[in-house]
């Protein structure tokens, strides 16, 4: 019995999913540094100082290592984490004054 996902031409469902999925997600390694960029910035986005941290660690060894764009991506993060924690100043944050 044929499966009903073929068309005439013998193209299944999975093939034309594949082909519409971006060449850059079909790498394992892509996947993993777009998971690693994410959780950094939930990390950044809820703990600043933490998210600070781990995405100068991250900068550091990618930079350490030749990748470039992951560094450049974790330096910014990195950035927006400082900037989080000195723009509130009001809300409990370090604040310019400190630094």
């Amino acid at each position: 019995m044929p499966r009903a996902v073929n068309n005439c031409l013998g193209v299944t469902l999975g093939d034309r999913i594949g082909r519409l999925e971006p060449e850059f997600l079909r790498s394992a390694e892509a996947r993993r540094r777009i998971v690693l960029v994410a959780i950094v910035a939930l990390v950044v986005a809820f703990l600043p100082i933490a998210g600070l941290l781990l995405a100068g660690f991250i900068a550091f060894m990618r930079h350490r290592d030749g990748d470039n764009t992951m560094r450049n991506l974790m330096l910014a993060l990195a950035i927006f984490a400082l900037w989080e924690l000195t723009s509130l100043e009001n809300q409990g944050g370090i604040g310019w004054s400190l630094l």
